[in-house]
């Protein structure tokens, strides 16, 4: 709550020096606003500055510098000092000129306006009721104190609002990265993840001397599922197959999905030839034996490519061998039993 003179009637005595100037000096509360910001815009044009920033800095100039010179008042009236409520409106200040990416530097320089300003005031005021030199002088060091005391709290507010904008941003940003890498339906790295993580994964075989297996997954008959049973049931079927794919992978495997009811599994770091490419690929079609559980059982069984990849190749041309197993897998297979 900001500082209301007291009426001549009250029980203070405005005949005390010290009332009076506190009085006077909270009565100087708009001209110190009004100077700072002439100051503000005579060092910054407005055509300099973005808009909403300086209609942010504006007010909250207004605001705290018309605060600080009435609790200066106050405190020289009657002895009170900044409630924990003022000292929040105070570092307010802070909070909202960091929202705006106002300069700190710019926030300091009127503080230190307000300051200038204020004790300014203080002189003039002192001058006009001829109060003791010595009360002027207390006065004044009580503005310096107050403008330094602030500011340290104004500058941790600043700090601490910063500190969690940036944590936003950076919350942002990594969902931003996760959107552009993955599969938005089940999760799943999208190709151009896969084709990051397969590159990584060949360019280390050639460093270890060892294998990528890369199998390439299609579902057969998907579209009977969407027709039979709807496209939202399909969906939580494409979800329930990712997450089986990914509880049967290591760790240091990556499962992604190309769309549709196609699905890859990048196997780095094999060192048992094609033995053990195949027994992975094994692994996983008797792992969709076992039906899956989307709003009943559903049984499904899919064609599995697989390349064994070395240093040599490329991401894309093992991805393309890959898909062209699985194409053969798939038409090479005997039909399923209706």
């Amino acid at each position: 709550m900001a500082f209301v003179p007291r009426t001549p009637d009250a029980d203070l005595d405005t005949d005390d020096p010290r009332v009076a100037l506190g009085h006077a000096i909270s009565g100087r509360a708009d001209d110190v606003a009004t100077s700072v910001l002439a100051a503000w815009a005579d060092r910054r044009p407005a055509a300099e500055i973005d808009e909403d920033v300086d209609r942010a800095i504006r007010v909250n100039v207004t605001t705290t510098c018309r605060l600080g010179t009435e609790l200066v008042g106050r405190w020289v009236a009657t002895g009170a000092t900044m409630t924990a409520q003022e000292s929040r409106r105070v570092a307010r200040s802070g909070e909202a000129t960091a929202a705006v990416s106002a300069s700190l530097v710019d926030v300091t320089k009127h503080y230190l306006g307000w300051r200038d300003h204020t004790l300014r005031v203080v002189v003039e005021e002192s001058r006009r009721l001829g109060v003791d030199p010595a009360l002027a002088r207390e006065v004044s060091n009580v503005v310096r104190h107050a403008c330094d005391a602030n500011l340290v709290e104004m500058v941790r507010q600043f700090d601490v609002e910063r500190h969690e904008l940036q944590r936003q941003l950076d919350a942002e940003h990594a969902t931003l990265v996760h959107m552009a890498t993955h599969d938005p339906l089940t999760g799943l790295a999208n190709r151009s993840l896969l084709l990051e993580r397969l590159g990584d994964a060949l360019a280390a075989a050639g460093r270890k001397d060892s294998a990528v297996a890369v199998l390439f997954l299609d579902l057969d008959d998907f579209k009977k599922v969407n027709d039979e049973r709807g496209h939202e049931e399909g969906d939580r079927l494409l979800v329930s197959i990712a997450e089986r794919l990914v509880r049967n992978v290591r760790s240091t495997d990556t499962v992604a999905r190309l769309g549709g009811d196609e699905f890859v599994v990048v196997c780095p770091d094999v060192f048992g030839g094609e033995p053990d490419a195949r027994s992975i690929a094994e692994r996983i079609r008797t792992r969709f034996s076992q039906p899956f559980e989307v709003d009943g059982e559903i049984s499904v069984t899919a064609s599995v490519g697989v390349v064994l990849a070395t240093a040599a190749s490329t991401a894309k041309q093992v991805l393309s061998q890959a898909d062209a197993a699985m194409y053969q897998v798939k038409h090479t297979r005997p039909p399923q039993a209706s």
